[in-house]
């Protein structure tokens, strides 16, 4: 009898925790190509908002990443991307109090995330130091597009605009 309930525990910790490891499969499919294609989508929305500023659309922006973040995931990059682009609507909305507590939550998930070191350059406030800020992110991962074009931007808005067209320049390879 002993051995029979010890059996039966031993059955149910196993249910139990072979239960839990499905979910955390389930989980971590969050990343899927429909998500991927949200957030790409979600991104474009928010460097055209800079631009157009319009309220529905930016509001909607909000809405699809609250969706996004409804859906538990257990994948990182996943959610350190997620929330960094919640830092960047914050950004979008002039709410930087915000922006920084999102960029905050993406830095626990994945420090190394491309989108955590663009959010953290546009907190930045002083043009030179995010220069500075860019250049070195750009050494260590030259492939890092956003961080090119926003190089350039920067270049831009310091009146350098050879240096400007140079980094928008090398950020147009990754768009073709």
């Amino acid at each position: 009898m002993k051995k029979f309930l010890c059996l039966m525990l031993i059955a149910s910790i196993l249910f139990v925790s072979c239960s839990t490891m499905q979910k955390d499969s389930i989980y971590s499919t969050a990343s899927s190509q429909d998500n991927i294609r949200n957030i790409e989508n979600i991104e474009v929305n928010i460097v055209r908002q800079y631009r157009e500023n319009n309220q529905e659309k930016i509001l909607q922006i909000r809405q699809d990443l609250n969706t996004l973040l409804s859906v538990p995931s257990s994948d990182s990059s996943y959610l350190a991307l997620v929330y960094a682009l919640y830092s960047d609507y914050f950004l979008l909305v002039r709410d930087r109090s915000s922006a920084k507590r999102m960029l905050k939550r993406a830095e626990n998930y994945n420090p190394h995330e491309e989108y955590v070191y663009l959010v953290k350059a546009r907190l930045t406030e002083k043009l030179e130091d995010k220069r500075d800020y860019l250049i070195s992110m750009i050494k260590l991962n030259p492939r890092a597009y956003r961080l090119q074009s926003e190089l350039g931007f920067v270049y831009y808005l310091l009146e350098d605009y050879t240096r400007a067209l140079v980094a928008f320049d090398a950020s147009l390879d990754f768009f073709a």
